[in-house]
Parts: C-alpha cells; sequence; structure tokens
C-alpha cells in the first residue's frame, strides 16, 4: 500500500515538472541525453528532492499508462519542429 502512495505522488512529481518545463518551453526527453527527463527534473525544486530513480520509474510507468507521450512540441528559432514530452489529454 505504501509503494501504491508513493508511486502515485512520483507520478504527480513527474507530471508537475514536466508541466513547468514545457510552460517555459524547454523540452526534455525520455533517451538518456543532455535533456533526459529525469535527470533535469532531479535538480528542479518541483522534484521535492526524491532523486533521479524514482523519476525515471516514474517516468516508465506513466508512459505504461498512457499519461506521457512523445510528440512535436514548437517549433524553435530555426523553424524545426523540436520534439519531447507531453502529457496527454
Amino acid at each position: 500500500m505504501r509503494e501504491t502512495i508513493q508511486a502515485a505522488g512520483d507520478n504527480q512529481i513527474f507530471l508537475t515538472c514536466l508541466r513547468e518545463r514545457n510552460r517555459q518551453q524547454r523540452a526534455v526527453s525520455e533517451k538518456v541525453s543532455s535533456t533526459y527527463a529525469p535527470k533535469i527534473f532531479a535538480a528542479m525544486p518541483e522534484s521535492k528532492k526524491i532523486g533521479k530513480a524514482r523519476l525515471e520509474k516514474a517516468l516508465d510507468r506513466l508512459f505504461r499508462i498512457g499519461k506521457i507521450e512523445r510528440v512535436k512540441l514548437w517549433k524553435g528559432e530555426d523553424r524545426k519542429w523540436i520534439y519531447g514530452l507531453r502529457e496527454t489529454d
């Protein structure tokens, strides 16, 4: 029961971080790179210091339940599409 409650809370923290990054038009990715979402989110105050490992698990859970997806988000200054994660409707 405790694990389920923690997982649900971690999912919400991940989504809060994702919303903030997208609001700022600073895309993040599910791929290990300089824009890897769990790494970036772990450094954000919104993550409440839950750590990269828990954020990685949240990333996986949210993909599996269809709460996040990788899509074209907006066009960059060079008019090319910026891809990244977003919350689904």
